[in-house]
């Protein structure tokens, strides 16, 4: 029975028995994981959960115009606020260089209005990731790619929040919402941006800056099998009260 049991618990490790898959990140910003905030407090790094030490830093040291912490933003959960301040409104730098043959980007995320949620930009508007949503739900996803590829209407829940998850390989790329497949692009070329999150740095300066929340942000720098995916968009609807 023992024996039993520990084979179940490591198939659940591996992603395959329905658990989480909480290895293989390069990155994993979570706002469950933050500690010592107040509902309104600037949050000037984030750390990362994934065992890398690669924090999230704010390069605006202004606390006005940081983000800030913010209890029950998706469901009764806590989520980083993000808003603009113009030339001001800064996302986080995200440390590590980051060039993987294949990669998955999941995001848990609730917009404010008709700016993205999310946007991980290079200078000069080179290659980004990952998707840009809209409060109308229209996702543009530029994630391992030099082309941003129009996604469209995607039903996302502006109330409550959605899951987005990206998929980035050579030849193969895939965005959906939740477990719904939305598009899938067969000539992928896989390239990568400097990586930012929460604002999109074009020429130096900071545009487009995303109105609203993000909870939790996870990328894995290699391949998942299809249950593995499942399993962490499931795990991610249970733990912040969203239908996959």
């Amino acid at each position: 029975m023992a024996h039993s049991m520990f084979r179940l618990l490591l198939a659940q490790a591996a992603g395959g028995g329905g658990g989480d898959v909480t290895t293989g990140m390069f990155w994993w910003y979570d706002a469950q994981a933050l500690s010592g905030y107040a509902n309104g407090d600037p949050v000037a790094s984030w750390p990362d959960s994934s065992g890398n030490s690669r924090t999230a830093t704010q390069d605006q040291g202004t606390s006005a115009w940081q983000p800030t912490y913010t209890t029950g933003a998706i469901h009764t959960h806590p989520a980083v606020r993000f808003q603009s301040f113009g030339g001001n409104g800064r996302g986080f730098s995200m440390p590590g260089t980051f060039n993987p043959s294949e990669a998955h980007l999941f995001i848990v995320a609730r917009p404010e209005s008709n700016s993205p949620p999310y946007h991980i930009g290079s200078i000069s508007f080179g290659p980004t990731f990952p998707a840009t949503v809209d409060g109308t739900g229209t996702i543009t996803d530029h994630f391992g790619s030099n082309s941003s590829r129009s996604v469209g209407a995607a039903g996302v829940d502006t109330t409550a929040g959605f899951i987005y998850h990206a998929h980035a390989a050579s030849g193969l790329w895939e965005a959906h919402v939740g477990n719904s497949l939305l598009y899938t692009n067969a000539t992928n070329t896989v390239t990568w941006g400097v990586q930012k999150l929460g604002a999109y740095l074009s020429g130096g300066s900071f545009n487009t800056e995303f109105l609203g929340y993000i909870g939790e942000f996870r990328v894995y720098d290699s391949a998942l099998t299809g249950t593995q995916v499942t399993n962490i968009t499931n795990a991610l609807g249970t733990k912040w009260g969203i239908t996959p």
